[in-house]
């Protein structure tokens, strides 16, 4: 079953069997979430013409200004450091910036990840999954990661058990939950959100770097 037809994933699964507690959480962190990008301060829902790479680049260069913020570099010196930044990155820089000194950083990345699902799951709902042979599917994996990594951090921000965590994920993924639960008791959920975010830019990295084909 396809990863972006929402209440199917993992947070579906808690969901349907009756967690209380990750439900109210949920529910809160995504009041916060969806207030936040109702505000248009985060990626712009997907087009018509939005592909999963168009989707994954927008979520990519404000996730990398959170990284950088959440640094405590001041957005001065962000300039000065991005020189290349387009009119529309030093916005979405600014916009997140405000968002995180007005809801935090959790919350602030939260409505990111959100709206990187809401995009690509868009981009599926029009088009579908893209042929196998082409780019746009790489970077609908890496969406689809995305998504998964997202869903593990919101059960780990409502203090889900460690082996109840392990035993609704995958085997695949058993590692790495168990490294995101790991880094979230040592360094905090803000932590979490940070590796995940590192890790999209290097599955699009190796997605970059995938040859063309004839039917792109």
């Amino acid at each position: 079953m396809n990863r972006f037809i929402s209440g199917t994933g993992f947070t579906g699964r808690i969901a349907r069997q009756g967690a209380g507690l990750y439900l109210l959480t949920f529910f809160t962190l995504a009041l916060l979430t969806t207030s936040l990008s109702a505000q248009g301060s985060v990626a712009s829902s997907a087009a018509p013409k939005q592909t999963f790479q168009t989707c994954s680049i927008i979520a990519s260069e404000l996730l990398t200004g959170m990284q950088l913020l959440q640094k405590g570099i001041p957005l001065n010196v962000l300039y000065e450091s991005l020189p290349s930044l387009t009119r529309a990155g030093r916005e979405h820089l600014e916009s997140t910036y405000r968002q995180i000194q007005k809801n935090g950083l959790v919350t602030t990345y939260s409505a990111i990840n959100s709206r990187f699902a809401k995009c690509a799951r868009t981009v599926f709902s029009e088009h579908g999954v893209p042929p196998k042979t082409s780019r746009d599917s790489l970077f609908y994996h890496c969406a689809g990661e995305n998504k998964l990594r997202y869903e593990y951090i919101l059960a780990l921000y409502a203090n889900i058990d460690k082996n109840e965590l392990l035993a609704r994920v995958h085997k695949s993924k058993t590692d790495l939950a168990t490294y995101m639960y790991s880094l979230k008791e040592k360094k905090g959920i803000e932590a979490v959100f940070s590796f995940s975010a590192t890790e999209l830019k290097r599955c699009m990295n190796q997605s970059k770097a995938a040859p063309l084909t004839q039917n792109e």
